[in-house]
């Protein structure tokens, strides 16, 4: 199995992103690929689900900012974020992706 090695801010010193099949999900939208793009990534506040979080407290904002080295995270009712994970690629309107923090 490979492996490549990314920075991870606040998860440590080195995060890993390994060879395993990364999650795919596909969904048809009627928008040209800059807007779905678009929305996916500056709206994600706008449609992640506020049950979907890993925090202590209830999630306030999911945050997504939009540039390779840029956080994934969430910001908790109790003034915590809460890190998801690294942008490791960002190519609008075509491609984004990121690796998650270290255990």
């Amino acid at each position: 199995m490979s492996t490549d090695l990314y920075e991870m801010p606040g998860a440590g010193p080195i995060a890993e992103a390994s060879s395993i099949a990364p999650v795919l999900k596909s969904v048809r939208v009627r928008a040209n690929a800059t807007r779905a793009f678009q929305v996916f990534t500056e709206g994600f506040d706008s449609w992640w689900p506020r049950t979907h979080h890993i925090g202590s407290s209830p999630m306030a904002k999911a945050v997504l900012e939009g540039r390779v080295g840029g956080r994934c995270y969430s910001e908790q009712a109790d003034g915590t974020e809460c890190p998801w994970g690294q942008i490791v690629v960002w190519e609008p309107p075509s491609s984004t992706a990121m690796v998650r923090p270290s255990p």
